[in-house]
């Protein structure tokens, strides 16, 4: 018989591994989810590309990034992990600190190719995080429990990373555009009416302030 819900969450939290990586998870989550939302609206602010390219580019580079981080990760943690098991969280650990220069160098790219690929590598690194993750948390659950583990994982940091993420990038995004409207004054940004300028550079600051998460 499966134990009740209630049960497994129970033994999944009042594991300090289990607690670890899912604090792990919604940081990387939080990158995942929220840089992910704004990198077309990034493509069309900064780059002043149309929308129909903005969003053919932003497809590729999440195929990319994503599919290529899950293999990349997939390999290495079953490669690195026969070897010694703590490589399941240094390599996340190291794709999360890896993938912080990265993208403050993509966000700070003035030509689009050198953007792109960057975006792309500080993708995979950001990515490398999935799929050990989950192993780790299958493997601290029973056979019996292992779905439900999983399924309590995904759902709090779905929570966390899909509800605070592109939101407060959002309100970031704002607030650097406003700060900087001012600095131009309105002889650029005229009171009242959307500056482009200013919307770009401030949705660049919000994307790089979001890669310390």
């Amino acid at each position: 018989s499966v134990p009740p819900l209630r049960d497994v969450a129970r033994q999944c939290f009042s594991n300090p591994t289990y607690r670890h990586v899912m604090f792990g998870g919604m940081l990387g989550g939080f990158g995942l989810h929220g840089l992910g939302q704004f990198l077309g609206v990034y493509f069309v602010r900064v780059h002043e590309l149309p929308y129909s390219t903005a969003g053919m580019l932003y497809g590729l580079q999440t195929f990319a990034s994503v599919g290529g981080g899950l293999l990349v990760a997939g390999f290495l943690a079953n490669r690195l992990g026969k070897r010694d098991l703590r490589w399941y969280s240094l390599i996340p650990a190291i794709g999360m600190f890896v993938c912080v220069p990265l993208y403050i160098a993509a966000f700070n790219a003035s030509t689009l190719p050198v953007a792109v690929t960057l975006i792309v590598l500080a993708g995979i690194s950001l990515v490398l995080h999935f799929s050990p993750g989950l192993a780790i948390v299958q493997n601290l659950a029973t056979p019996r429990t292992r779905a439900s583990s999983v399924a309590i994982y995904q759902l709090f940091v779905n929570i966390v990373s899909m509800g605070l993420g592109a939101p407060l990038i959002g309100l970031l995004s704002d607030f650097f555009a406003g700060q900087v409207a001012q600095d131009l004054g309105a002889a650029v940004c005229a009171p009242g009416v959307p500056c482009t300028q200013a919307q770009a550079v401030g949705l660049r600051y919000a994307l790089m302030a979001s890669t310390v998460f």
